[in-house]
């Protein structure tokens, strides 16, 4: 016989605003469908009602009496992301030993029969996330194409601001989350801009920057059937401060590396001007060709230098390189990789492009070549060999 008490437990949160109508159908099927399928798990729900008017917390507390493991606690309106750390902090306050919250709206959008495979996904991950933009994900087939849009475009637009083509869905509101997760942040969540729905999108970005892994499973998501949308401007408007703020403040590594970059770029720019003015009035017999192609060289050796100084102190500053030696190290190969990516193959381009087009041609070229060649191509060097996860300083 399984000692019950040595499983782990897992809650089932359900934020409410007048869903009676829905509550009626979800909270059966999770206690008499879904929650037997799952053997290796202690399971409870728990409602956190908002007052509602339209008697929600009425109908969960009919229930409750057939259901031992199903909970409410009420409070007053304050928005999604306020209801599920009201909730979390009070599970933790109950039973410091939880495991497992499973977040998941109580308008049966979110398939319940979905959460075995959270909790089997849990095991390779802290965080599993119902993705609608993966295969075998989808959004309802009857949205208009303007929702569609909508949809696509506020999770481009976070994916943009926080550079993380990964995550793909992070509005998505069907989790699973270890609650060591939630422990590590949540004095930052509770901040009175995270109360609404930008939480799903603030909890997630906090657990990612501190390194805490993500794993997807494919929802089929449906519209509510009872009921109406809680999602107001309130959203789109927080959202956009906390993005806005969260790149002040914390900027992806890609947007570090692009202002160094940048900086690299003016001595790059600037150095080519003048070294190919002085090459010109020290050796007036070198071709226009020949004498761009020194000049990049000798401008970006120094842009070179200003990219592995500013890189080091900024960019990969939780990978950075302190001994002297290691730097002196690193140095010399930074140089040999960049040699290719930064000095010989946009010199070659510059030297050639002046030779067929013409010198006025010069600064434009660079600019191409930089962009087209240099950028994508550095930022890989520096990830994979200069500051690689696994180098100690």
């Amino acid at each position: 016989m399984i000692d019950e008490t040595k499983k782990p437990l897992a809650v089932v949160l359900l934020a409410t605003y007048n869903e009676r109508e829905n509550l009626h159908s979800l909270i059966p099927l999770l206690f008499d469908k879904v929650f037997p399928q799952v053997k290796n798990w202690r399971l409870r729900v728990l409602v956190i009602d908002d007052y509602s008017p339209d008697g929600t917390a009425d109908v969960v507390k009919k229930m409750m009496k057939r259901y031992s493991e199903l909970e409410l606690i009420q409070g007053r309106k304050e928005g999604l992301g306020k209801a599920y750390y009201r909730g979390m902090n009070y599970l933790l306050r109950k039973d410091p030993q939880i495991d497992v919250f499973i977040q998941m709206d109580a308008d049966l959008s979110h398939d319940p029969t979905l959460i075995p495979l959270l909790l089997k996904k849990i095991k390779e991950g802290d965080v599993v996330i119902g993705n609608r933009y993966i295969k075998g994900g989808s959004i309802p087939a009857d949205w208009g194409l303007k929702r569609k849009f909508l949809s696509f475009l506020g999770n481009f637009i976070v994916s943009l601001f926080l550079f993380n083509w990964w995550v793909r869905d992070w509005t998505t509101g069907y989790r699973a989350i270890k609650s060591k997760v939630f422990k590590a942040i949540r004095n930052e969540m509770k901040e009175k801009r995270f109360n609404g729905y930008t939480w799903q999108i603030a909890f997630l970005n906090k657990a990612l920057q501190r390194g805490y892994k993500i794993v997807f499973v494919p929802l089929v998501f449906t519209d509510r059937r009872f009921g109406k949308s809680k999602l107001g401007p309130e959203y789109i408007i927080n959202t956009l401060i906390y993005l806005i703020s969260d790149v002040i403040k914390n900027p992806p590594r890609f947007y570090r590396f692009a202002l160094v970059g940048f900086l690299g770029f003016l001595v790059n720019f600037f150095g080519l001007a003048f070294f190919s003015t002085a090459f010109k009035n020290s050796w007036p017999q070198l071709s226009v060709g020949w004498r761009n192609f020194l000049a990049n060289s000798v401008a970006a050796e120094l842009s070179i230098i200003s990219n592995f100084i500013f890189n080091n102190l900024w960019t990969f500053a939780d990978r950075q390189l302190s001994h002297w030696r290691h730097i002196l190290v690193q140095f010399i190969k930074f140089n040999l990789t960049s040699f290719t990516t930064g000095i010989l193959v946009p010199s070659l381009i510059i030297g050639g492009g002046t030779a067929l087009l013409g010198d006025k041609y010069r600064q434009l070229i660079l600019v191409l070549a930089i962009i087209l060649f240099t950028v994508p191509a550095n930022y890989f060097v520096y990830n994979k060999f200069i500051w690689k996860k696994t180098a100690q300083a």
